[in-house]
């Protein structure tokens, strides 16, 4: 199997990239949250949670994610760096049948998984993909790739990912894994088409041997810088919720549809938000909108299901593994995020926080069926 793995760092070329830090209250209404799966509270941010998910959700919970109306987040006080081991808010897979800030709980249509219908639709591409030649023509001999798209955290994590399981014998002989992300490049860089984060994928590319023509799916994890400036311009004094995730929402649209068009047998695209940044001592990414970016991502992902026009160009799109943890406060599934998993911002992945993005990249690809039938050998 042919490999390439990239370098490490969001805000800067190494692990001792910047991060960030939580703010203030913001000048809008906030409630106090209420969670019931959850055994954590103090965050503010109207959150209400019943329990976790079931297969598909009804079709009256796949609604549109509506981000329009930002309103104020206040995390626990002398929730800052090391000592913020929890914000109190729930993660999105425990919050099926529950909500926050008015936005339903879930990866997909108030459960964690994908409607049926829609799941079909994604394991029919899947099934279609084949090894190509150079040209993107089927070809026994052939190449597919898997390529991943972001920031710091994604270059870190997936890099890491081709390390620990690039030669693992399960895969597709003909699966290639290309890291495209690059440290210190967020969306606002990616939506640039003449950014050198375009020059340094195609880079990726030729390095793994694979052409444009040979991608068929990516794995992308964005996020913005400083996304609280977003709360300020929208006059809060203070973290919010909906106008950084709406900002960003937007941006990884317009890169989908930029990935689109330059790899044209790109079938599917697997979605990720951030891990945990309670530990962040920097404003480069904190909570809540480590948390937050994830309702971005489920905008995206609900439009395609509803078939909205601004999603109708773009491939089929679904989550990969969900990321966040409460911190120390164990997730349903039993994941945390510890100040060990990170390096001395507190916000990027050491090698340990890596390999648990790793190790749940490799579970995820290896048994959802919309990835099996590429991903895996005979």
């Amino acid at each position: 199997m042919a490999l390439s793995a990239g370098l490490a760092g969001w805000g800067c070329g190494s692990d001792d990239a910047a991060s960030g830090g939580a703010g203030g209250a913001g000048n809008a209404t906030t409630t106090t949250a209420t969670t019931t799966t959850t055994a954590t509270s103090g965050a503010t941010g109207s959150t209400t949670s019943t329990g976790q998910g079931g297969a598909g959700g009804s079709a009256s919970a796949c609604e549109v994610v509506d981000l329009s109306a930002p309103q104020a987040i206040t995390l626990p006080s002398g929730c800052t760096g090391d000592a913020c081991t929890s914000v109190g808010f729930t993660p999105l897979t425990d919050l099926v049948g529950g909500t926050f800030s008015g936005v339903r709980g879930g990866l997909y249509c108030d459960s964690n998984v994908p409607p049926v219908a829609y799941a079909s639709e994604g394991a029919a591409v899947a099934n279609s993909i084949v090894p190509l030649d150079a040209s993107g023509m089927p070809d026994p001999n052939g190449k597919l790739a898997l390529v991943g798209i972001g920031m710091s955290h994604t270059t870190m994590e997936f890099s890491r990912f081709i390390q620990k399981y690039g030669d693992d014998p399960s895969l597709s002989p003909g699966l290639v894994l290309v890291d495209g992300a690059m440290s210190g490049h967020a969306t606002p860089q990616w939506i640039d088409p003449d950014n050198e984060v375009w020059t340094n994928l195609t880079a990726r590319l030729a390095a793994a041997g694979v052409t444009d023509q040979q991608v068929v799916a990516t794995w992308v994890k964005l996020a913005r810088q400083t996304p609280q400036e977003q709360c300020d311009e929208a006059g809060f004094t203070g973290p919010c919720f909906g106008a950084h995730e709406a900002l960003l929402a937007g941006e990884i649209r317009t890169i989908l549809g930029m990935l689109k068009a330059r790899f044209p047998n790109l079938g599917l695209v697997y979605l990720a938000s951030r891990s945990y940044a309670g530990y962040a001592n920097t404003d480069l990414n904190p909570e809540p909108y480590a948390y937050g970016s994830a309702f971005a991502v489920k905008k995206l992902v609900m439009e395609k299901i509803l078939d909205l026009p601004e999603a109708s160009d773009l491939p089929w799109l679904a989550w990969g593994p969900y990321l966040w943890a409460d911190g120390t406060t164990g997730r349903s599934d039993g994941l945390t995020w510890v100040r060990d998993d990170f390096v001395d911002d507190g916000t990027h992945p050491n090698t340990q926080g890596r390999t648990k993005v790793a190790d749940m990249l490799f579970d995820f690809f290896s048994h959802d069926p919309s990835a099996t039938p590429w991903f895996l050998g005979p």
